[in-house]
């Protein structure tokens, strides 16, 4: 990937987000993890719907 590209993953351990923390391991991609807590129900939070509608 380019340097100049950063990806935030919304990840949760338990999720599918999982197989895309692999991959941007595997590529040595620039990325942060932003944890998300299902369990709270934080992917229903508005500031989340804004960047996901589907939650």
């Amino acid at each position: 990937m380019s340097d100049d590209r950063h990806v935030t993953l919304f990840h949760n351990p338990r999720s599918r987000s999982r197989g895309v923390l692999v991959l941007l391991v595997e590529l040595g991609a620039r990325y942060s993890l932003q944890p998300i807590d299902l369990e709270k129900e934080q992917q229903r939070t508005p500031e989340f719907l804004a960047i996901n509608p589907m939650g």
